[in-house]
């Protein structure tokens, strides 16, 4: 009987004392959960990649790392075409001065000449996200065709891709979506053959025909082609080490800031 009785003391005692261990340690558990930033959850998302020579090479080679490291190694499908601009994309314009692509296989690539892949060959893999990086190429072609090299690709990337305006109504309500389409377009880097004033006309016309659909990612931020050096004028890779490694900072720059712009995404739809 005493036994009992000692036991229902225990019992009354734990009762008595429980809500000021759980509700306590509930909350704490709350605000963690609440201050903690989620996941990205990008494990399941696909990306595509497309670009010029630089794509095509140290920076294009770093940044597909980097999207591999983030996304998972058979989540990115990247290439590069050197000469390349968007119309190449469209007619399979083959280059002769180098190529490299590492498709969602993990599978590379590499040759001087090659065919340029088609966009609407590529979209058929349904990437989530799609990156372009381009302007160099456009620059060296005459002004009265540069409205048509950039409405080309995004006219493609709406009939064949569902792609639509940031602004719109439809995108408004599914930008922040797991399942939203996104459009980055990175611009190319300022070297010593670059005319400021073309680079200007072009970035202004990139900004009002690209930026309602694509998020736009300044490359004059990131990418510095190094003080006192030459090489070809356009590639960092002719520099030798000194511009591999400029090209990995500009990667790494635009990396950093296509993160936080989809971890801006995820928060804002948790």
């Amino acid at each position: 009987m005493n036994q009992m009785k000692s036991r229902r003391q225990v019992f009354k005692t734990i009762l008595k004392w429980l809500p000021t261990i759980v509700l306590p340690l509930a909350t704490t558990l709350t605000v963690i959960a609440y201050l903690s930033p989620p996941a990205l959850c990008n494990e399941s998302k696909r990306i595509l990649a497309i670009g010029d020579s630089h794509s095509a090479g140290t920076f294009g080679k770093h940044l597909d790392a980097l999207l591999r490291r983030e996304f998972g190694s058979h989540q990115v499908h990247s290439l590069g075409s050197c000469g390349s601009r968007p119309s190449w994309f469209l007619n399979g314009q083959p280059t002769k001065c180098g190529y490299r692509e590492t498709t969602y296989a993990n599978k590379t690539i590499a040759a001087k000449e090659h065919a340029t892949p088609l966009l609407t060959e590529l979209l058929k893999e349904s990437p989530d996200y799609f990156l372009v990086e381009m302007g160099g190429n456009i620059l060296a072609q005459p002004e009265s065709i540069w409205d048509n090299e950039l409405s080309a690709i995004i006219d493609t990337l709406k009939s064949h891709w569902g792609l639509t305006e940031i602004a719109s109504p439809s995108a408004a309500l599914s930008i922040h979506s797991v399942h939203a389409k996104r459009c980055f377009w990175i611009t190319n880097p300022i070297t010593p053959s670059t005319k400021p004033e073309l680079y200007a006309k072009l970035f202004e016309m990139v900004q009002a025909q690209v930026a309602p659909y694509c998020t736009v990612i300044d490359s004059r931020n990131y990418a510095h082609w190094p003080e006192g050096m030459v090489g070809d004028k356009m590639h960092f890779d002719s520099l030798g080490e000194p511009g591999r490694k400029a090209a990995r900072v500009w990667a790494d720059g635009v990396f950093s800031e296509l993160s936080a712009d989809l971890e801006a995404d995820s928060i804002t739809t948790n």
